[in-house]
């Protein structure tokens, strides 16, 4: 288990998979923040690595998703929308 008080703004879900890319095996726990500490359960071998691609760690932005993904979360499509809204399918 590793602790880095200096770190960027991260995503942990980005930075997990990019350990994982690098090889790296991690608790599926972590990574997390803890008193203002970065916490990474790895292997104490791995800490120079692990703190390169956390210092180099940039947070992708989220894209929001579309209306077609929207809709399609809830079982619907663009002709099922227009049928509800009475602009007819197609």
């Amino acid at each position: 288990m590793i602790k880095i008080n200096n770190f960027p703004e991260i995503n942990g879900e980005q930075l997990r998979a990019e350990l994982l890319n690098a090889g790296i095996t991690i608790n599926k726990s972590t990574p997390y923040i803890s008193n203002n500490e970065l916490v990474i359960d790895v292997l104490e071998g791995n800490a120079d690595l692990v703190e390169g691609i956390v210092a180099n760690h940039i947070v992708k932005p989220i894209e929001p998703p579309t209306v077609l993904e929207k809709l399609s979360a809830v079982g619907l499509t663009v002709d099922d929308l227009k049928t509800a809204l009475g602009l007819g399918g197609n």
